[in-house]
């Protein structure tokens, strides 16, 4: 069997990258509260308004654990809470007040975040990436 490098691996590659990418994100996050992944989650509902969580893990990509995971979190901190429902098994999660607060001042940071990665990268580069990616999702999905 042939030793594969890890600059050659794109598995390897893509993990790599992706931790480094989130990294930088949730850093900038920071100020605000939310990681990346409930930022996703806040921004989502303010948008679709309250949606049952085995739609945000589907619309996520993420297993069913993390996302009961994180909706609790953002429970705890009072940035989300259940809406009622007739099925007590899947209510629907919606964003409250103060999620919209924290999102709109987490809005500005990820902007902030979202331009350092095209400096960082090149616009060109940032945009052929989002591109690819883009296509690798296609191709896969």
């Amino acid at each position: 069997m042939t030793a594969i490098s890890p600059g050659r691996c794109l598995c390897f590659a893509i993990r790599s990258a992706s931790r480094s990418i989130t990294a930088l994100y949730d850093a900038k996050l920071a100020e605000s509260g939310p990681t990346n992944g409930q930022f996703t989650i806040l921004r989502l509902l303010a948008g679709r308004g309250p949606t049952r969580m085995t739609e945000l893990k589907t619309i996520c990509e993420v297993q069913q654990s993390t996302m009961s995971r994180e909706i609790k979190l953002l429970t705890g901190r009072g940035l989300v809470e259940l809406a009622a429902s007739e099925d007590a098994r899947s209510k629907p999660v919606k964003i409250t007040a103060q999620g919209r607060r924290t999102l709109r001042q987490a809005e500005t940071l990820w902007d902030e975040a979202h331009a350092a990665m095209a400096d960082r990268l090149g616009q060109s580069t940032f945009d052929d990436l989002l591109e690819t990616l883009a296509d690798v999702r296609r191709a896969l999905n």
